[in-house]
């Protein structure tokens, strides 16, 4: 079964610049980049605790988020004001002035013995208590000294400990139930449930400008979590869902079960269905494994932990940028896959048979090698792009065939042969989809019975672009009269081709083709033939990434 594990001194969130999903998903590039959160002991003191200004400067560019502790960093928000402080739900330490001063806000069992969080527990005895979630005066206290944690300068608060799971023992971490001093009975689960809630909600309401991260149990509320209105009512008063362990806890499955992937990203859907983010936090990345996870259920906002990274430790797999999400996870040859406009990420199951697939087209891994095909184990995942570059920053090509600058399309330029001419009279583009603006369509580059071509130069060697073919026949009113041939890299991608017949038999109608196209030593070339009538003509050329 799967645990939750508490305290550790820090954490750091940071972003570089995600069976089939039930939800819509976010369709932007921020999706199919990496924002990375990693736990951080009292070794990274080192990194944070004189840092010179260009090491501040790395942690504002780098770190989205940082989780740290106070009041060890209430000094440093000045120079990163970005951070999360640590802060327990319900925990009271042992020989604390709050556990002296109010014992009253400590839970006792039937018999009056206080209570603890089960961590750490040894010799009968634990290091934290646990408070009341449903005693007025523990709340206000513990509201009052977030907000004179807040007055430092963070950006939130990362509370650990939310657990609508009972979370409550005897000093050798045995569960009992707590004596409920409401009803002077057994706490009840859906009692303890109501309280962590509503104490959540009246967090939220006293915070309302505070980002707020709740480590909870995500397997809290059983299968009717969905339903449960405590769940429901704790995700809705969070930022942040902190998924401790992530897809990589070894408590997971394959299948659909309880304890399954898929109900784990299931609960993941939930959460972004009631507008939230999470934060994967995994322990150990598996190679590939935690990675492809994390894309599977990416919506843009969430965030992932993968164990160890400091300023001097950084893996290259959270740079991989694989663009926009075209559509939600789904189920390919028995592995979960989701497809980016700049490449796709694959995972198999634990538990899965040894799976080998082909892949649509050469793909680059993590380590920098190209693959056409894969081989996944149970417990493994793949994250494969098109190129090392985001379709955002790589640029389109646009010329205008034949002509001068028009809107964004250049002036004719990277042709060989042929000639240009211009045209009179004004072009159909009526319901034509991804037309080019009408002066395009007004000149044209056409030949005389030979040949032109076009080696466009300088594009991303590797990256998957999409060509894009303009023509409008201005002389044709019949079929048959035009017909022409075209190339690229080699490869026919039209054969007599006949503009008018493509246009519905309309006169100087605009049409548009698109064909995909990897360049050859960073060129595509595209060479226009004359066919069995007339010549060859194009009117522009778009070359999107």
């Amino acid at each position: 079964m799967p645990t939750i594990s508490s305290i550790s001194k820090f954490i750091i969130t940071a972003v570089t610049i995600a069976a089939s999903g039930s939800l819509a998903v976010a369709q932007t590039s921020a999706a199919g980049q990496v924002k990375v959160t990693v736990r951080a002991e009292s070794g990274f003191d080192v990194f944070t605790n004189s840092p010179s200004a260009s090491l501040e400067s790395w942690f504002r560019n780098k770190f989205y988020r940082m989780q740290v502790s106070t009041p060890y960093f209430d000094g440093r928000t000045g120079w990163y004001p970005n951070a999360w402080a640590y802060i327990d739900l319900y925990s009271i330490y042992r020989g604390s002035s709050i556990a002296n001063q109010h014992p009253n806000w400590i839970l006792k069992d039937s018999s009056g013995h206080n209570m603890y969080i089960p961590y750490g527990c040894s010799n009968g005895t634990c290091p934290q208590y646990a408070g009341d979630p449903g005693n007025a005066d523990f709340r206000n206290w513990w509201i009052s000294n977030a907000k004179k944690v807040l007055s430092h300068g963070y950006k939130g608060l990362w509370i650990d400990d939310v657990n609508l799971v009972f979370r409550v023992g005897d000093g050798n971490g045995n569960f009992v139930s707590p004596h409920d001093p409401r009803t002077g009975r057994a706490m009840t689960q859906d009692a303890w449930e109501g309280y962590v809630a509503g104490f959540l909600k009246q967090i939220r309401s006293s915070l309302p400008n505070a980002e707020l991260v709740h480590n909870s149990i995500w397997f809290a509320g059983g299968s009717a979590r969905d339903q449960d209105s405590h769940v429901i009512d704790e995700i809705n008063a969070a930022n942040y869902i902190n998924c401790e362990r992530g897809i990589s806890d070894s408590g997971l499955t394959g299948g659909t079960g309880a304890w399954s992937v898929n109900a784990f990203l299931g609960f993941i859907d939930h959460v972004h269905a009631l507008g939230k983010s999470v934060i994967m936090n995994e322990y150990s990345l598996n190679g590939e494994y935690g990675l492809a996870g994390y894309f599977l259920v990416s919506q843009g906002n969430d965030l992932l932990s993968g164990g160890e990274t400091t300023p001097d430790q950084w893996w290259n797999g959270y740079d991989v940028a694989l663009g926009t999400p075209q559509g939600k996870r789904y189920t390919w040859n028995q592995l979960l896959r989701r497809d980016f406009s700049n490449g796709i990420v694959l995972l198999n199951l634990p538990g899965s048979p040894r799976i080998t697939v082909s892949l649509p087209g050469s793909m680059k891994r993590i380590n920098g090698s190209w693959v056409s095909s894969i081989t996944l184990s149970a417990g493994q995942g793949a994250v494969l792009s098109r190129s090392g570059l985001d379709t955002q920053s790589v640029q389109a090509v646009r010329i205008d065939s034949g002509g001068a600058q028009v809107s964004n399309f250049a002036p004719d330029t990277y042709v060989t042969g042929g000639h240009s001419d211009a045209i009179n009279g004004g072009v159909n583009v009526s319901g034509v989809s991804n037309a080019a603006p009408a002066g395009v369509y007004q000149t044209k580059r056409t030949t005389g019975g030979d040949t032109f071509t076009y080696n466009i130069p300088n594009l991303e060697s590797g990256h998957r672009y999409t060509v894009r073919l303009h023509f409008a026949d201005d002389i044709s009113n019949g079929t048959g009269q035009r017909l022409f041939n075209v190339s690229i890299n080699g490869s026919s991608v039209l054969t007599n081709f006949d503009v008018f017949a493509a246009a519905g038999k309309q006169f100087y109608k605009a049409v548009v083709k698109d064909f995909p196209a990897t360049p050859d030593g960073g060129t595509i070339t595209i060479k226009f033939t004359s066919g069995r009538a007339g010549n060859a003509l194009v009117n522009g050329i778009e070359i999107i990434p």
